[in-house]
């Protein structure tokens, strides 16, 4: 099974799921810069074991002789609205290259297996593809970690980021009640899918404020199972700092506040009993 290739080795997955533009490539510094393996370079969007996943059950499901074998891309895979990309599949010619994926994870395996570094950590498209991991996962190799973020703060991002770009991404077609209740309703289903598979909340609040970071960091290194008494939370946080000048180019915003928000206050109030559940005050 697809997961073997974890167990043996001794190595877990580190699988993130958020909305877009609520961190999460800040949050993958912070796995890389705590010993995780995140595969690919910033902003991190490799999928390794994600769409060895998706080629291993299209395998598995397909009767011998009954379908003719699909030609590439391979390094991209979709599963409902959720495409992964994996340039390490990039160079298949044909399917008879994929007859081995436990191969096409060896290398971000066998790195994640070096003495002190245990995990993998990869960025998850929605939930599909967790749940589907999580039924595989017998002996908790997949950790489940749900990155929540102010759905103010999302959605302003959104917008900006949007602008600068002249995108019209993460659902954002202009409809800014619909875009906000998006966010809100994929928060709501981060707590239940939580609550259901397990693994561990993390709110980016808590990572960028200044008297908050350092026990936020320490409970991530504890789901990790790292020996937090020799591991430095101080050094942690100097090799992220390290790399903010390529983050300030990828974000958008800190939490929202003043005249962006107050433009959008009408939107926010009607969602104001959604964000108190959520954990955020009105």
């Amino acid at each position: 099974m697809i997961l073997d290739p974890f167990r043996r080795r001794g190595v877990g997955l580190v699988a993130l799921s958020s909305f877009g533009r609520s961190g999460t490539s800040f949050f993958m510094q912070i796995l890389r810069a705590s010993g995780v393996t995140v595969p690919g370079g910033f902003p991190f969007e490799e999928r390794t074991a994600q769409v060895s996943l998706l080629h291993w059950l299209r395998r598995a499901l397909t009767e011998p002789g009954t379908e003719t074998p699909p030609t590439g891309p391979f390094g991209r895979a979709r599963l409902n609205n959720a495409v992964c990309q994996c340039s390490l599949f990039d160079g298949a010619e044909s399917y008879e290259d994929l007859l081995s994926i436990e191969s096409g994870l060896a290398d971000s395996i066998a790195a994640a297996a070096r003495p002190g570094n245990r995990w993998l950590g990869e960025k998850f498209i929605g939930f599909d593809l967790l749940r589907l991991m999580r039924a595989f996962d017998a002996t908790d190799i997949v950790l489940p970690v749900f990155l929540l973020r102010d759905p103010r703060a999302v959605f302003l991002s959104v917008k900006r980021f949007n602008a600068r770009r002249g995108y019209a991404s993460f659902t954002d077609n202009g409809d800014d009640a619909r875009l906000f209740d998006t966010i809100c309703r994929f928060e709501e289903q981060q707590l239940e899918e939580r609550a259901r598979l397990g693994g561990m909340i993390c709110r980016y609040e808590a990572l960028i404020a200044p008297d908050e970071r350092n026990t936020a960091l320490k409970s991530l290194l504890e789901a990790l199972r790292a020996d937090t008494a020799s591991t430095s939370i101080t050094g942690i946080w100097k090799t992220v700092d390290s790399g903010r000048s390529e983050l300030a180019h990828h974000m958008t915003s800190a939490p929202g506040a003043g005249t962006a928000e107050d433009a959008h206050a009408s939107v926010f109030a009607t969602q104001s009993r959604r964000l108190g559940t959520l954990g955020y005050a009105a």
